[in-house]
């Protein structure tokens, strides 16, 4: 095991404010600054500010959520997770969960290994399709170093500071994408180069994927995202869900929320 994160650790100082915090990770014992526990987007134009961590461990407890997952990307836009216990999640919220950067691709070395993520808590939302047993929400997470720096490697934080730079221009980015899939068959439990169906742009009764799309933009509105439109492409197979543009961070965050989500419903579909 490379790393390990001693629980005892950040129990030992009362006042965190003033005493020095001690962590046991791959590098050895290293010393690590208090983390943020909000990083300032105010200047990039996000809209609202994040909750805070009593109003979402309220919600938490309103919606019975049983586990979290701490999503973040690499720099490929995977998502990537740490699933924890509800009962974990009040510490990491102040204190963050530790994490192997350098199984994480285009992050860092063994030698550098050690990083911790911290919950974004306005990205909170319950996972639609996880409800009932189990239930569990997400949370995307800043990537930090044990210093208590802000990895600069983290996709999130290359936007957020060349949103920065271009605040202190005087701009502040809005953005909206298009975003289109394609859905395929599966044959003897495979996927086939063969689309979904043969509908084409804006088709109706070709269409075999209207119910799907109805899913994926249900789903998509749990996570707070406001969807616009959903119809047919052009390709047959292709479809196209449209959300309202937002701020360029949070643009970003809904596009990474959007692929896992339609992959997600698209399984459930039992298409590919």
């Amino acid at each position: 095991m490379r790393g390990r994160h001693d629980p005892e650790a950040p129990r030992r100082s009362s006042n965190r404010a003033t005493g020095p915090n001690w962590w046991t990770g791959g590098n050895g014992r290293v010393q690590r600054r208090r983390l943020p526990l909000v990083v300032d987007t105010s200047v990039i134009g996000r809209r609202a500010p994040a909750p805070t961590a009593d109003e979402v461990l309220a919600r938490a407890e309103e919606e019975r959520v049983e586990f979290v997952s701490l999503q973040f990307t690499d720099i490929m836009g995977i998502v990537k997770n740490v699933t924890i216990p509800i009962d974990v999640f009040p510490h990491v919220i102040e204190e963050g969960q530790w994490f192997d950067g350098s199984s994480i691709e285009g992050f860092a070395r063994i030698a550098e290994s050690d990083m911790y993520l911290m919950p974004d808590l306005s990205t909170f939302a319950v996972i639609p399709w996880e409800r009932g047993t189990g239930t569990t929400a997400r949370v995307i997470c800043w990537v930090y170093n044990p210093n208590g720096d802000l990895f600069p490697g983290d996709p999130r934080v290359v936007l957020l500071r060349q949103l920065e730079r271009a605040a202190k221009l005087g701009f502040v980015y809005n953005t909206g994408p298009e975003l289109e899939f394609f859905l395929f068959r599966k044959e003897n439990g495979r996927i086939a180069p063969l689309p979904h169906d043969q509908g084409g742009y804006f088709d109706l009764t070709t269409d075999l994927a209207a119910a799907v799309r109805k899913d994926m933009i249900k789903a998509l509105e749990a996570f707070g995202i406001k969807v616009e439109a959903g119809h047919h492409e052009v390709a047959v197979g292709q479809h196209e869900i449209d959300f309202e543009y937002a701020d360029a961070l949070t643009t970003a965050d809904n596009a990474i929320t959007f692929k896992y989500t339609l992959k997600a419903v698209a399984q459930q579909h039992d298409l590919p």
